[in-house]
């Protein structure tokens, strides 16, 4: 077989042919030898084409996966391998390989070829911690991406973020998000602001993982500070100018592409585990002000009305949802994705919302009829009775009433629950001549 390259290394380098181990130490002294950063860019390229020829190859088939992957620790991460030292990056030559990435992910190759090069890069199993050089070097590239609104590198961390599932690893990458736009400088909120119109998807992804972080369907974790004010507005804005902004990865399913890095693959794992933050908004916005209330006083004007603006764009999620369950428009829902659409709010996100609303009551020694617990019960009521009629929650009016069982008295919620009792009696007794009851069972 022919020698990869001329003495110049100019000739083109097949990373899938199977001679390539004995190849390593000439390419290593080949890349060497080019001047920084064009020794990554080679790199890139010379991936892109690989993962070309991997279609050539059974799915999930992936010819000299370590080898490569060392080449990437190599000149991509310039981490010292085997006794080889690459050169040491400094600050300024760490953003020069950002910037050559956002590059080089933007060059308008085939979708797919170029999520196959970012998974090589930065993939991982969701039950495995990234390696340090990698995670941070992500950080750094969406970090930028976001600043100069990076389509391609923003599309790619969607996917990445919907493969994680909110791992420990999709978590920590939003954490440094946050951190770097809503609290190191906050002045630049308006970049993060703009990925709705610059990529939903990644806007979608980022705001599941945001809530799962700071406000979980159990409540708010005790181990984090609450939601930053400027991200709960932040939200807010996403809801109230899309309606279907929750609900994207759902109207148009990411695609699956097979991993590099995780060898168990995450194409083996449940086809369809989209998660919403839709529960998770829903508790922000019904515990979130008790909460707040337990630690700086009364709500603000300016809270009020965000907290209400919040809620309107929750009904609304909850309405366009209706809207693609009855196929309007029909041909953008895969029809075995009409289940989750049906489930946006389960039994299980109701019991616990109702769990933790109990709990911040009693550890914050607020009193039932207070005017904030009225209200976010009021704002709990909306939910459950749109989430009802919408038929976007599987928890059946029966089950509705047991969850709501213990909560404080409230006028609204009782009003919501005994008509819904009704329906159901209505609805049996038509169904059977025996007569039948459903008692409402709640604390009045």
């Amino acid at each position: 077989m022919a020698s990869y390259m001329d003495q110049g290394g100019n000739s083109p380098v097949f990373l899938w042919y199977s001679d390539l181990p004995t190849r390593l130490p000439e390419i290593c002294r080949a890349l060497h030898q080019k001047e920084f950063p064009l020794a990554t860019r080679s790199l890139l390229d010379w991936m892109a084409e690989y993962f070309i020829q991997c279609q050539n190859f059974p799915l999930g088939k992936f010819p000299n996966r370590d080898i490569v992957s060392q080449l990437l620790d190599l000149f991509v991460f310039y981490q010292p391998l085997d006794g080889f030292v690459p050169k040491k990056l400094t600050s300024l030559d760490s953003l020069q390989i950002i910037e050559l990435l956002c590059q080089f992910f933007s060059t308008g190759k085939s979708a797919p070829i170029m999520y196959s090069v970012f998974d090589a890069l930065f993939g991982c199993s969701r039950d495995v911690i990234c390696e340090a050089h990698r995670f941070r070097m992500l950080c750094q590239l969406v970090s930028m991406a976001i600043s100069v609104k990076c389509v391609s590198v923003l599309n790619n961390t969607a996917i990445w973020l919907c493969n994680q599932d909110c791992s420990t690893n999709s978590l920590t990458l939003v954490s440094s998000l946050v951190k770097d736009f809503c609290v190191l400088v906050p002045e630049s909120l308006s970049s993060l602001e703009d990925t709705t119109l610059v990529c939903r998807q990644f806007s979608c992804q980022f705001m599941t993982s945001a809530i799962k972080l700071f406000y979980e369907t159990q409540g708010p974790r005790s181990t984090v500070a609450a939601l930053p004010g400027n991200l709960l507005e932040l939200f807010t804005k996403w809801l109230n100018q899309d309606y279907s902004i929750c609900i994207v990865s759902i109207q148009s399913p990411l695609p699956r592409v097979p991993s590099f890095r995780d060898r168990g693959g995450y194409m083996t794992k449940p086809t369809f585990m989209h998660l919403s933050a839709l529960p998770g908004l829903v508790n922000c916005c019904v515990v979130g002000p008790l909460q707040r209330l337990k630690s700086k006083g009364s709500e603000s004007e300016d809270e009020t009305q965000i907290y209400s603006r919040l809620l309107f764009g929750i009904l609304q999620t909850l309405l366009q949802a209706q809207l693609l369950k009855k196929g309007q428009p029909q041909h953008r829902v895969p029809k075995e994705l009409l289940d989750v659409l049906m489930s946006l709010l389960t039994a299980e996100n109701l019991r616990r919302i109702v769990e933790s609303f109990n709990r911040v009551i009693i550890e914050g020694s607020i009193m039932p009829q207070a005017e904030e617990v009225q209200t976010s019960l009021d704002r709990f009521s909306q939910v459950v009775q749109v989430a009802l009629a919408t038929g976007t929650t599987h928890c059946s009016r029966g089950n509705m009433v047991d969850i709501c069982k213990g909560l404080p008295n409230n006028k609204l919620l009782h009003l919501i629950l005994s008509h819904s009792n009704k329906m159901d009696v209505s609805q049996k007794a038509t169904a059977s001549p025996q007569k039948q009851s459903l008692p409402v069972d709640m604390q009045h």
